[in-house]
């Protein structure tokens, strides 16, 4: 049996229905081309194993599971020997990435990489947007809009033009993506349309008050509980339910324009929405030292507050005054209404000031489980209770030491007038 004919049983089988051993049988024939030769009669009429993939790339690609595509892409556009491939395949590569909500998230990288192996990638995408949008489809559509945006004025105005006219189906693919909508919705369990139509709402509104275009949208990241995107001075979370509410409010805290819930029939919350002032991450070095974050997290301890996952980056400069703005004016927000336990106490921080930016792991004192604390945020709490109980010695130790001293009588007491 040729080495051709194995691969494709395997692939084929039914062992592998899901795709689950494709990457690794890629890789074996990767690896068979090290003890390739093509020198003699009958070794000229075989195929390397690179042969056998580019042959058999959209049959390839097709067959692998989710979880692996990354991967799989991420190896071959490491040999130029698959450049070729890559751009004769990138309708299928395409097709195949946005195949559910894992594919999609890689979007932006496949195309970043594809982009940066050659000059002539970006002239080909720029030529061929309209077609690469449409083999997309309206789910990846916002990953791909952003992923491909500032390749030319042309082809921004082609992907704005495609934002705006499906913005409503953009933000049922954030709420599909990023949140437990998909879990529910398709049982006719939430609302979708009208949420969607919340959110769509709620970054048309961002824009206007912005003065800016969908394509202006940036994706900043994707943390543990949501995703994060910018327009102009805003930053819009959309993700999965916060581990806390009712939380701790704080001056040292990002104060937030909106943050509402989207909950099923029965009241359980599937997805998060928050909108908030964007914040100065990029601090220097000599900005980023333990004994800052440590004065943050003493100062929120000070006031009872627990803050779970201190780490440089869930913190920011205001640009500033930690107030909410919306079309370039200050308001006042209801703490309950954007999920905080009470009223800000003290006047708020001006520009400049450094400030929490994930209220994720924030809570009141009185947790005691190491779980809630993130990596090592442990050893800040830990610290703190240290310094309390030396403090505290001191305290104690000084309070003996009064009461150990004799009284001295003053000897004036004793002369009579």
């Amino acid at each position: 049996m040729s080495k051709e004919k194995r691969f494709l049983e395997i692939i084929r089988g039914v062992n592998n229905r899901k795709g689950e051993m494709t990457y690794n049988e890629v890789v074996s024939l990767l690896r068979s081309d090290n003890n390739f030769s093509s020198n003699g009669f009958l070794a000229k009429h075989r195929k390397s194993g690179s042969q056998i993939i580019k042959e058999n790339f959209p049959e390839i690609i097709d067959r692998t599971i989710s979880i692996r595509v990354a991967t799989l892409l991420n190896l071959l556009m490491q040999r130029s020997d698959f450049d070729e491939t890559i751009t004769k395949n990138l309708d299928c590569i395409v097709r195949k990435l946005n195949e559910d909500s894992i594919t999609r998230r890689y979007i932006a990288e496949f195309y970043k990489k594809f982009m940066q192996k050659s000059p002539q990638n970006s002239k080909f995408i720029e030529e061929n947007i309209t077609s690469i949008i449409q083999s997309a489809g309206i789910e990846s559509l916002f990953e791909t809009a952003l992923a491909l945006k500032g390749i030319s004025p042309r082809s921004d105005d082609i992907l704005n033009k495609e934002l705006e006219n499906h913005n409503v189906e953009v933000a049922k693919s954030l709420l599909e993506d990023y949140t437990y909508a998909l879990e529910y919705y398709r049982g006719v369990d939430i609302d979708i349309d009208g949420y969607t139509e919340t959110l769509a709402l709620i970054m048309k509104e961002l824009l206007e008050s912005e003065n800016k275009r969908f394509i202006d949208f940036n994706k900043i990241g994707v943390g543990a509980y949501s995703a994060v995107f910018s327009i102009g001075d805003r930053i819009l979370k959309v993700g999965k339910p916060r581990r806390t509410y009712d939380i701790p409010n704080s001056k040292r805290i990002l104060q937030p324009m909106l943050r509402t819930n989207f909950k099923r029939n029965n009241g359980q919350i599937f997805a998060a929405i928050e909108v908030s002032n964007s914040v100065d991450t990029n601090l220097s070095l000599e900005e980023k030292s333990t004994e800052t974050l440590y004065a943050l997290y003493k100062e929120l301890r000070e006031e009872g507050i627990i803050w779970g996952d201190v780490k440089w980056q869930n913190v920011g400069r205001l640009k500033s005054r930690n107030v909410p703005v919306l079309h370039g004016e200050e308001y006042d927000v209801s703490p309950n209404a954007v999920g905080f336990d009470k009223e800000l106490v003290g006047k708020p921080l001006e520009a400049g000031e450094l400030v929490v930016i994930d209220t994720d792991y924030i809570a009141r004192e009185g947790i005691q489980d190491k779980r809630f604390f993130i990596g090592d945020s442990y050893k800040y709490e830990e610290r703190y209770i240290n310094e309390i109980m030396q403090e505290f010695s001191k305290k104690k130790e000084k309070n003996k030491n009064e009461q150990k001293e004799p009284f001295i009588r003053d000897d004036d007491e004793d002369i009579e007038h």
